[in-house]
């Protein structure tokens, strides 16, 4: 089958789904969900030209072989071949007769995944790329589907802001880490919302196969997630309690099983501790790609926490307003410029006009409480450990969706009862 009509196929079946799926949608939603698969699927494209007629290397260039290489592998035995594969993905040794770069660490999973999709959809880039953009629109569906009858946010806004913000579309429609952990973020808390929502565990499966996601992927993105849902679940408590000091004995509480779980995290895995998030935070800020948008935040800083600590507030408006408009040149960076500009404005505007309303709302609402603590704490790390402008965008596509959350909070409000599943 020709490249062409493997293309032909799979958008195919991907349109089915999606107008399946969407089916059940009223038909103010529907439009959006359809306007954002073709986003999807327009990004798909660019990312293969960018990557094969623009740039012609990068990450997607290097998951995509090894991908491609990995599916017509499988394809001449799948059933005898792919539990090497599996173990590939779970970083654990393998036998596969040919060398594949970064096995055992989460770029070997994403070799992995990239094969089982490339033997899924065909064997091209443009086809791993319209695969994982289809995983990823469902990632995001079910973000928005966790989010929808929990934030008082009115459906359409929140809809753009988890499935159509240009950069975080773009960038999560192509063989990624990026991809991979946004979807696994949207099935993980789509099964946590459903869990809360039913007061039933049968959802706990969807939480282990976003879990697995995020954690083979960006495990740092799941740290964070899980501080984030510290908090949530500490607002549950107090949102329910009619108790004044609950809150503050909840807090503290929570506060040292928080700081216990990353302490024993870090005692068996080594890499999460204290000392070795630091040190390779440092040494990532040395790193430079040699381009005009190169930037560090705290270089040959002492290499302790308390310093990291001091760049945090810059590192937070690094990784959420740049690059400032005076900064870019050329096309492409002006357009992400465009869009960080956009959630400048929002953030003043929510600042100068909710100011402490905005706060304690977003306080009261434990999603949007998730939300706030996820954004600061993954956008202080994206900050501090990113060196360059263009990768940037990249890079803090996953906060994204979470951050304009909270940006509109109140900016339509509709009634909704909290506790009815979505």
């Amino acid at each position: 089958m020709g490249e062409l009509q493997q293309v032909s196929y799979l958008l195919l079946v991907g349109t089915a789904l999606v107008l399946l799926v969407t089916s059940v949608f009223p038909p103010r939603e529907r439009t959006w969900l359809l306007v954002s698969w073709i986003a999807h699927i327009t990004s798909a494209y660019g990312q293969t030209w960018l990557t094969l007629d623009y740039y012609g290397y990068g990450d997607i260039w290097t998951y995509s072989q090894f991908g491609l290489q990995i599916g017509e592998w499988l394809r001449d035995d799948f059933w005898n071949r792919v539990e090497e594969i599996i173990k590939l993905y779970f970083q654990q040794p393998s036998r596969i007769p040919f060398p594949v770069q970064g096995a055992g660490t989460p770029t070997g999973s994403m070799a992995a995944l990239t094969g089982l999709l490339s033997w899924a959809s065909g064997g091209s880039l443009l086809t791993c790329c319209i695969a994982f953009c289809l995983t990823s629109y469902f990632g995001k569906l079910a973000l928005y589907l966790a989010f929808r009858d929990a934030v008082p946010i009115e459906r359409v806004s929140l809809l753009t802001v988890t499935m159509l913000v240009p950069s975080v579309v773009f960038w999560t429609s192509a063989p990624l880490k990026e991809t991979v952990a946004l979807t696994g973020l949207g099935i993980a808390l789509l099964g946590l919302r459903r869990i809360i929502a039913d007061g039933k565990s049968r959802y706990i499966g969807l939480v282990a196969c976003g879990i697995i996601l995020v954690g083979y992927s960006k495990a740092y993105i799941l740290m964070v997630a899980f501080v984030a849902t510290s908090t949530l679940y500490l607002l549950q408590r107090v949102r329910k309690s009619r108790n004044v000091l609950t809150g503050p004995v909840y807090f503290i509480l929570l506060s040292i099983a928080t700081l216990s779980a990353l302490y024993l995290t870090g005692s068996v895995f080594e890499r999460f501790s204290a000392e070795s998030v630091v040190l390779e935070t440092v040494k990532l800020q040395s790193l430079q790609q040699g381009g005009g948008s190169d930037y560090s935040l705290g270089m040959g800083a002492e290499p302790s926490l308390a310093t990291q600590a001091i760049y945090a507030p810059l590192a937070l408006v690094t990784s959420l307003f740049r690059p400032f408009i005076f900064e870019v040149r050329g096309v492409l960076p002006l357009v992400n410029a465009g869009e960080t500009f956009v959630f400048l404005l929002l953030t003043l505007r929510f600042v100068l006009v909710r100011r402490m309303r905005g706060i304690v709302d977003t306080l009261t609402n434990p999603w949007c409480g998730f939300a706030l603590i996820f954004t600061l704490v993954l956008g202080v790390g994206v900050g501090l450990t990113t060196t360059n402008l263009g990768t940037l965008s990249r890079y803090r596509a996953p906060l994204v969706p979470f951050f304009l959350v909270v940006l509109l909070l109140g900016e339509k409000r509709r009634k909704f009862d909290i506790g009815s599943p979505p």
